[in-house]
């Protein structure tokens, strides 16, 4: 279990985010005695969470983490970490700790949940994309396994055919299992590439 101290921005006041293997809680709650949110790790079914620069007039004064995450019974926990001037001098190790947590106790654990129903289903619905036991499905492309390809960028991914780039799909880091969906896509093409 780790514990962080977070400060959202200047007037805020320190807050606790807690992570471990079976839950998560935050002090986002300004009440005596019901300050924190609590979701429990197995009821965890979304994650969503970004960086992106501060601008002020066009001058970029700081850095902005946020992530979410929700439960089966329509709670959410939402965490913004800003630093303005570099000020918070810890902020890019808090920030790297953070993502480190998130990843292994929530997104490895929901990605393996997918993964694990994909294989034993042969099909799957996640977000915008359908995967089936050929192929997967976008709004805009339908392509088989064995043609298609990844690629990861700052703030989104996308899935295009492998000999034509021009036909590809976006998705943004900032939409609900994202990056969820990056893992699980990008696993499954590994696998059909080793089964070929």
């Amino acid at each position: 279990m780790n514990k962080y101290t977070l400060v959202s921005g200047f007037l805020d006041r320190p807050r606790e985010l807690i992570m471990a293997s079976d839950h998560i809680a935050y002090e986002n709650k300004d009440t005596v005695g019901d300050t924190f949110t609590k979701l429990l790790q197995p009821d965890i079914i979304g994650l969503k969470c970004k960086t992106e620069a501060v601008f002020w007039y066009d001058v970029r004064v700081g850095e902005k983490f946020a992530f979410a995450l929700k439960d089966k019974h329509g709670k959410e926990i939402h965490v913004v970490i800003k630093n303005h001037f570099g000020l918070r001098k810890d902020f890019d190790a808090l920030h790297k700790d953070i993502v480190a947590d998130l990843k292994k106790y929530f997104l490895m654990p929901l990605a393996r949940h997918y993964l694990d129903t994909f294989f034993e289903e042969n099909s799957l619905t996640l977000g915008s994309l359908t995967l089936g036991p050929s192929g997967i499905q976008t709004p805009t492309l339908v392509l088989s396994w064995h043609e298609l390809a990844i690629r990861e960028y700052h703030s989104y991914f996308v899935l295009y055919k492998a000999n034509d780039p021009n036909l590809h799909y976006r998705v943004g880091f900032t939409e609900w299992d994202a990056s969820i969906m990056f893992t699980v896509v990008k696993t499954i093409i590994q696998v059909k590439a080793s089964e070929a």
